[in-house]
């Protein structure tokens, strides 16, 4: 007697990463929502998987399932570097999963809370590693306390980061092999 065939997966769409640094993430509350507006504000490219339903455009497609944790999880692995953000050094919900996920896929890690956020450590820790994709997330909304206010300063450190890369990165492409300041 044949045995019936499992079904095929459905696959996972490619997020389109540009050679231009971006930031992903999924359509969340709380850090998520914050870094996303911080970006948008910025101009800077924000994409990332979206649980279904959510949104559906080339930039934000939808995951295969409607929970949230779906979303993070695809980010984690689609992103060059994961940065969780919470209100204090313990890990809860979906920044313990996005941590896990990055850990798993082997992807760099920070976690950022108030007493450990240093933009002099956030600089040396994103000049360690080649990126073009950063995906933010942390905690939700009601677990945000005061790492709402990390929100904005993280993301325009990061923003100043990418933009000193890609002048260093053009001057070298022109035979320059002086490093180029950040604009500040």
């Amino acid at each position: 007697m044949a045995r019936a065939r499992k079904p095929k997966k459905k696959k996972r769409p490619p997020l389109p990463i540009a050679s231009k640094p971006s930031l992903i993430v999924a359509n969340g509350d709380g850090v998520e929502a914050l870094a996303m507006q911080a970006a948008l504000a910025c101009d800077w490219p924000v994409l990332g998987y979206v649980p279904r339903g959510r949104s559906g455009s080339a930039l934000r497609p939808g995951t295969l399932s409607d929970h949230p944790l779906q979303a993070v999880k695809w980010n984690a692995r689609a992103a060059d570097l994961t940065i969780v953000v919470t209100a204090s050094a313990a890990l809860h919900g979906r920044a313990q999963w996005a941590a896990r996920w990055a850990q798993r896929y082997r992807k760099p890690t920070l976690h950022w809370w108030p007493g450990n956020a240093d933009t002099s450590r956030l600089h040396v820790w994103l000049t360690t590693y080649r990126w073009r994709s950063v995906h933010i997330t942390g905690a939700a909304e009601h677990q945000l306390g005061r790492a709402a206010e990390l929100i904005e300063p993280l993301i325009a450190s990061i923003q100043r980061h990418a933009c000193g890369r890609v002048i260093e990165s053009s001057n070298a492409d022109h035979g320059d092999v002086h490093q180029t300041e950040e604009p500040h």
